[in-house]
C-alpha cells in the first residue's frame, strides 16, 4: 500500500484497474453471460480501497457502481443461459441488500460536491435500480448524466449508450440517428452490441426487414455465445409470426398548448387594446424529468436527478422570532421510481 502522500497520484490508475476488472468480468464470455469471480474480486478491492479512502467521492463511486451492477447479475441469464437485457429481466432476483447499499454510497459521494466519471455511472446504475419496472425508468434524466459522462470519457460506447437512453426519452428516430452515425464514422462498426441496439430501434420504428439485417451484422461478428442465442431469438421472432419484442417508452402527461385562435382568458385585464396576458408556467411536479444541476468548481452545470442531489444543510436556528427559513434544495424523490440496456462493453 503507498504512503499516504503518493496515493493522491496512484488513485486514477488504480480505479481503471479495478473498473476494468469488473467490466471484463460482467461482460458475457462464451457461454457465460457473467464471470463472478472476477466481479467479486472487483467488489473486494473497490472495498479495500474505500476503506483506505472513505473520503474520496471517486472511490465511493466505483464502489456503489460495482454493487449496483453486480446486483443484477442474477438475472442477466434466462434458464437456457441466453442474455436478458435489462427491460426484460426480471427484477425481483435483483440483490436488494446490495442495491440499498449502492443508492446510500451514491448519496454520500454527491455530497462532496466534486463529481466525476465513476460517481455519474453510478448516478445511472442508480436510476435503474429506483425503477419498479423497465416503464417506470425516468430515460430523461439518465440521457441527461450520459451528457455529462460524456464531458470525463468522450467516448463512442459512452455515446451509443446515451443513444439508447434518447431512444426511450425521444423516440426511437432519434436515437437512432445517433446509432447510425457511430457506426458509419468509429470503429464501434465492429461491436456486436451497437448492431443489437439498432436492430431493437429499427423495429420500434417499424423497419423489421432492417431490424433483421442488423441482427445479422451482430452475427457476423462472433460475438459471446449467450449474446448470439439472443441474437437468434429476435431473428425468429421477426421472421415468424410471432411479434418482436419492443421496448416501452415512459410518456409524462403534458398540458395541451392553446390554439392560436383560442380567446384570451378573462381577467381584469382582458380586451384593453394593448394589454399582454402572459400564461402563468405550469408547475412542476415532484416527479418531473428535468434534471437538477450542481456546479463545477469551473462555473459549469452538472445535470443530477433529483433524487441525487445531496440534500441542503438545515440553517442554524435563530434567536429572533419568526418562520423557520425553508432549505432551496429540492426535495428527494421516492425510491421506487429507474438500463437502457446494461451499459454494452
Amino acid at each position: 500500500v503507498p504512503d499516504p502522500g503518493e496515493r493522491p497520484a496512484r488513485l486514477a490508475s488504480v480505479l481503471r484497474v479495478i473498473y476494468l476488472t469488473f467490466t471484463e468480468g460482467h461482460s458475457p464470455h462464451g457461454t457465460s453471460v457473467v464471470r463472478d469471480d472476477l466481479c467479486e474480486e472487483a467488489l473486494r478491492l473497490a472495498a479495500r480501497l474505500h476503506r483506505l479512502m472513505p473520503d474520496e467521492p471517486e472511490v465511493t463511486g466505483l464502489l456503489a457502481l460495482i454493487l449496483l451492477t453486480s446486483a443484477r447479475s442474477a438475472a442477466r441469464a434466462d434458464h437456457d443461459g441466453a442474455l436478458v437485457l435489462l427491460a426484460d429481466q426480471d427484477r425481483s432476483r435483483w440483490d436488494q441488500g446490495r442495491l440499498a447499499q449502492g443508492r446510500s454510497l451514491v448519496e454520500t459521494a454527491l455530497a462532496q460536491r466534486r463529481p466525476g466519471p465513476y460517481q455519474l455511472q453510478a448516478a445511472i446504475a442508480a436510476c435503474h435500480a429506483d425503477a419498479a419496472t423497465a416503464s417506470d425508468t425516468d430515460w430523461r434524466q439518465i440521457a441527461a448524466l450520459y451528457g455529462e459522462l460524456l464531458q470525463f470519457d468522450p467516448s463512442p460506447v459512452i455515446e451509443a449508450n446515451r443513444a439508447v437512453a434518447v431512444a426511450y426519452a425521444e423516440g426511437p428516430t432519434a436515437g437512432l440517428a445517433i446509432l447510425d452515425m457511430l457506426a458509419a464514422s468509429s470503429r464501434l462498426a465492429r461491436w456486436p452490441q451497437l448492431h443489437i441496439a439498432r436492430a431493437a430501434l429499427l423495429v420500434r420504428c417499424g423497419r423489421r426487414e432492417d431490424a433483421v439485417a442488423a441482427y445479422r451484422d451482430a452475427l457476423a461478428l462472433e460475438p459471446a455465445d449467450a449474446v448470439r442465442q439472443h441474437i437468434t431469438g429476435q431473428i425468429t421472432a421477426l421472421e415468424g409470426a410471432a411479434p418482436a419484442p419492443t421496448w416501452t417508452t415512459r410518456t409524462r402527461p403534458s398540458s395541451p398548448r392553446p390554439s392560436p385562435r383560442s380567446p384570451a382568458p378573462a381577467g381584469p385585464r382582458a380586451g384593453r387594446p394593448g394589454a399582454r396576458t402572459t400564461a402563468r408556467p405550469a408547475r412542476r411536479g415532484p416527479h418531473a424529468s428535468r434534471p437538477s444541476t450542481d456546479r463545477r468548481p469551473g462555473g459549469r452545470e452538472l445535470a443530477l436527478p433529483p433524487r441525487w442531489r445531496p440534500r441542503a444543510p438545515r440553517p442554524a436556528s435563530s434567536p429572533s422570532p419568526g418562520p423557520p427559513a425553508r432549505s432551496s434544495s429540492p426535495r428527494r424523490r421516492g425510491s421506487d421510481q429507474c438500463g437502457a440496456r446494461d451499459r454494452p462493453r
